[in-house]
């Protein structure tokens, strides 16, 4: 996944990444939920400031009113502070999903295509290995394994030792 910051500053060059790859994301979308999270993160530290301020405030003696007054203004931070974290939570979660979709950037090199056989070999070292079976198909190999000798079995270093 690529950085926050990587992708406001380089926000061209990404949304060309994400052309060439043939892939569905929104760059757009990720900038400016980034710059909301921004937003939102320094709100909810300037109300822990005054929370913490109130609360340091409420520690000399007081007169009740002065007292009253505080603890009011005390529970109308928690409250926005509250909301404020829970707004955030949400831009978080929304930037995390719309993150996970933008792609990690190609080699300058590499080539462009949609599918394998737009890559070029660049090298080809020895031959491929030509095997003179055919490989069984995986329902048969699942049959294999799901046999009632090998359920009633148990594993033992790697080993299955049956009953």
């Amino acid at each position: 996944m690529l950085d926050y910051r990587f992708i406001v500053e380089n926000l061209p060059a990404v949304k060309q990444n994400i052309t060439d790859r043939y892939m569905k994301a929104d760059a757009d979308l990720v900038v400016r939920l980034f710059n909301r999270r921004t937003e939102l993160s320094t709100a909810l530290q300037a109300l822990q400031q005054q929370r913490n301020a109130n609360a340091a405030a409420m520690k000399g003696k007081l007169e009740p009113d002065a007292r009253n007054k505080l603890i009011e203004e005390g529970k109308k931070l928690k409250e926005d502070i509250a909301a404020a974290e829970t707004e955030l939570g949400k831009t978080e979660a929304e930037l995390d999903k719309e993150g996970r979709r933008i792609p990690n950037m190609a080699h300058p090199q590499a080539p462009k295509g949609k599918e394998d056989k737009d890559n070029l070999e660049v090298k080809r070292v020895g031959e491929p290995t030509k095997f003179d079976f055919e490989p069984a198909a995986p329902a048969s190999r699942r049959k294999q394994w799901e046999s009632p000798a090998i359920r009633r079995g148990s594993f033992s270093r790697g080993r299955i030792m049956l009953e």
